[in-house]
């Protein structure tokens, strides 16, 4: 499936556009190449879980994988734009890394462990459910066995069906043709169109469709799919929830707000959410008022995304995920820090924990990205929204600024990661250099001050110079 991914024998990225990227400063050309990356990973995952599916070489495993692929592969060939998108899928990646880790430690010669074995089939052999996808919007002639989970068969993209009560409790049959197919097992049938929505089931049988929300503004389009029940997604929720049209026209609203504020005042980072973002995981929040936000580079254009408070909240969110996802592509083609070097736990200002020097650099560029968009902001909208746009614009370019003079020493810094600091310092200084409210730095800075002060009384770090030196062995 070599097709599917760019076409370059390796994906690269020129000086120039790390320093670009380094800066802030996004094209659609840069970012779909990042994507390209993202695709190719993915890719090279299937093919690595494909081997090892043959390696272990029993339960049927080797069979169900290589079915699939021979569709996926049938469909590139007329649609490679279809399946690629469909590999790129955030879904899609984590499947395949944990599909991967879980054949490498394959219970299959140990006794007893039958059980395990079978959930081990049904989620490597989980990829069918892509392949039928694919089946589908190529019109393809094909067969696939689709597992059951938890008496549900999720259709990426598409959406779940729940099978009746009693029913086979593994796996179903897809058989497809140029009109559509048909999913069935022992008394039940669901039939479905070549456009994916179902056109006749049983009274049996629950068909939820995919949730997706959708925005425009400015000339500039987004279209976001709700992931609440994905077999593979859900594992990252730390406090999941489902997700009822009611939620569904929340999440629309919000959405509309936050696309309105970054297409007129962050076009530069809504260009690239519009290319690398294609799903929000949504989730509780864990306390009232904390609001979770994160993301996975096995599951590159995904945000675990608990409801925003309001539409300013929500484009700040969507900002700060945007930029780990930017350098979570980056450091699958560029490294930017030398595995080999110990990495010690350190002072994040915007953690109450210690952290790797390697996560430092992640939240360093997230919110180098939100120190950004606070000073654009800062532009904008009412007095109170300024003076709010101000204070957080001045409180997160310090703890930048920190961050950064606490990384620039750091020998796990390759010379692409040493570059790629220095320009965000460079851009950060010019950022600094924007007039804002003396009272606003006054409150960013007592904020920061006590912030500091608790985690040192936390982890029971003196000063800064035991900060430095001191191993947190935690």
């Amino acid at each position: 499936m070599k097709e599917a991914s760019s076409g370059a024998d390796f994906h690269q990225l020129a000086p120039a556009d790390l320093m670009a990227l380094a800066g802030g400063h996004y094209t659609e050309s840069l970012i779909h190449r990042l994507r390209a990356a993202e695709l190719s990973k993915n890719v090279l995952l299937l093919e690595a879980v494909r081997r090892e599916a043959i390696r272990i070489g029993s339960d049927g495993i080797g069979t169900i994988i290589d079915s699939a692929c021979e569709v996926l592969r049938t469909a590139q060939a007329s649609r490679p734009g279809a399946v690629a998108r469909l590999l790129t899928l955030p879904n899609f990646g984590l499947w395949a890394v944990e599909s991967l880790t879980r054949l490498r430690t394959s219970p299959q010669q140990q006794p007893g462990k039958q059980r395990d074995v079978t959930v081990l089939k049904a989620d490597v052999g989980h990829l069918a459910t892509f392949a039928a996808v694919a089946a589908l919007r190529t019109q393809q002639h094909c067969q696939l066995k689709l597992p059951i989970r938890d008496g549900v068969i999720h259709l990426p993209t598409l959406g779940r069906v729940t099978v009746p009560v009693g029913s086979s409790p593994s796996w179903a049959y897809f058989v497809s043709d140029s009109h559509g197919g048909t999913i069935a097992s022992g008394s039940w049938k669901l039939h479905l169109l070549a456009t994916g929505s179902p056109s006749a089931w049983g009274a049996m049988i629950d068909w939820t469709p995919a949730h997706n929300v959708t925005a425009k503004s400015h000339g500039l389009a987004i279209r976001l799919s709700l992931e609440d029940s994905d077999p593979f997604l859900s594992q990252l929720i730390p406090a999941p929830y489902a997700i009822s049209p009611e939620l569904v026209k929340e999440w629309q609203e919000r959405l509309t707000g936050a696309w309105e504020f970054l297409t007129h005042y962050h076009r530069n980072i809504a260009l690239g959410l519009a290319e690398a973002l294609t799903a929000i995981v949504p989730s509780a929040e864990l306390e009232h008022g904390q609001p979770i936000t994160a993301t996975s580079g096995w599951a590159w254009g995904a945000v675990l995304l608990s409801l925003p408070s309001d539409k300013l909240s929500f484009a700040e969110a969507l900002t700060h995920e945007f930029h780990h996802m930017v350098l979570a592509a980056v450091e699958d083609i560029i490294t930017l820090i030398n595995s080999a070097t110990h990495d010690d736990l350190c002072y994040a200002p915007w953690r109450d924990d210690p952290r790797p020097r390697s996560a430092l650099l992640q939240g360093s560029y997230a919110f180098f990205g939100v120190a950004g968009f606070w000073l654009r902001q800062s532009y904008a909208g009412s007095s109170a929204d300024k003076q709010r746009a101000e204070i957080e614009f001045a409180r997160r370019s310090q703890n930048v600024s920190d961050a950064l003079a606490e990384l620039r020493n750091w020998a796990g810094l390759t010379d692409a990661g040493h570059l790629f600091i220095s320009k965000m310092a460079d851009q950060l200084a010019k950022m600094l250099a924007e007039p804002v409210n003396p009272s606003a730095h006054a409150t960013a800075r007592q904020v920061n001050s006590e912030h500091r002060a608790r985690w040192l009384r936390t982890h029971e770090i003196r000063d800064d110079a035991d900060l430095v030196h001191h191993r947190l062995d935690i």
